[in-house]
Parts: structure tokens; C-alpha cells; sequence
């Protein structure tokens, strides 16, 4: 089975505590950006709001059970959310990213402009939140990057027939 479908037990304090800080952080890197940038101020509340929320569930059943779907919450949250006085957007796919990493995949956007135009369409766009984190999961899917032992699996799968 795929880490991707197994089961996200739901994190403590410390790993939320852990994605704050590591949002913060994220969000001050804005400050190197060749645009204006008005600097750090973030409510608390309202980021810890949007980054427990995709891991919350009912009755020992977590909502998100695939990491993709977890981190593509976190970005439609905090991007729409706009815990930060400035550089929601860019914090929003940072962390999302950022996230997935932890779970061992390595998702790299097309380019700068796709990620940002992803970012952008996700604050603008007026289908439903879930619409949206939906459209964002199947971006972050198909901006994967595949590892040797995937692309090999593939290939193997893909003509059985040839000793590997």
C-alpha cells in the first residue's frame, strides 16, 4: 500500500506547533522578495486554526486519509484564511509543500508562475472550498516527481515480460 492511502493518525501539539513555526518562518522569507513586502504580523489563532483543520476527523475517522488531500487543505486554508499580514499566498504552497516532504514526496511545480498561478486561482476562484482543495490535491499529484523505483516498477508493469 502507498503511503499516499494509508491512514494520517491525527498529529499532537508539538508537530501543529511544529508547521506554525515552521509557517512563520516561511512567511518571513517574504521579506526577500523583489515586491513590497509590509512586514511579519500573523494571528495565531487563525493560523493554528488552518493548519489543524485538515487533520481534524469524526469519531476516530480522520477527514483526509491522503497526505496530497492534508496538504492541499493547508494551502486553500492559509491562503484563504490570510493569517498573515502579507505573503499568504507563497506561505500557503511553501507549506504545503513543505508538508508533503515530511511524508517523503517531492512535489515541484511545473514552474514559478504555475505554482503561483495555482495559489492565485485558489484565493479568486469561487467554487466551493472543497472544489478547490480538490483541484489542488490533483496539482500537487501531477507535479510529483517520480522516483527511480516507481519509474522502474512502471516500466516492469508496463511489459511484464522482461526480467529486471
Amino acid at each position: 500500500m502507498s503511503s499516499s492511502n494509508v491512514p494520517q493518525p491525527r498529529p499532537d501539539k508539538i508537530f501543529i506547533d511544529h508547521l506554525v513555526g515552521e509557517a512563520c518562518k516561511q512567511n518571513k522569507r517574504c521579506e526577500q522578495r523583489k515586491e513590497a513586502y509590509s512586514g511579519f504580523f500573523v494571528d495565531k489563532a487563525r493560523l493554528e486554526s488552518a493548519i489543524c483543520a485538515p487533520f481534524q476527523g469524526f469519531d476516530g475517522t480522520p477527514r483526509f486519509k491522503s497526505p496530497y488531500d492534508i496538504a492541499a487543505a493547508l494551502l486553500v486554508n492559509i491562503a484563504t484564511g490570510h493569517p498573515f499580514h502579507d505573503g499568504n499566498k507563497r506561505t500557503a504552497l511553501s507549506l504545503s509543500l513543505y508538508y508533503l516532504d515530511l511524508r517523503e514526496i517531492e512535489v515541484v511545480p511545473s514552474s514559478v508562475e504555475a505554482g503561483a498561478k495555482l495559489v492565485e486561482n485558489t484565493v479568486t476562484d469561487t467554487k466551493s472550498m472543497e472544489e478547490r482543495r480538490i483541484f489542488v490535491r490533483l496539482m500537487l499529484q501531477k507535479w510529483t516527481v517520480t522516483d527511480q523505483t516507481a519509474l522502474n516498477h512502471r516500466a516492469h508493469m508496463n511489459n511484464p515480460h522482461t526480467s529486471e
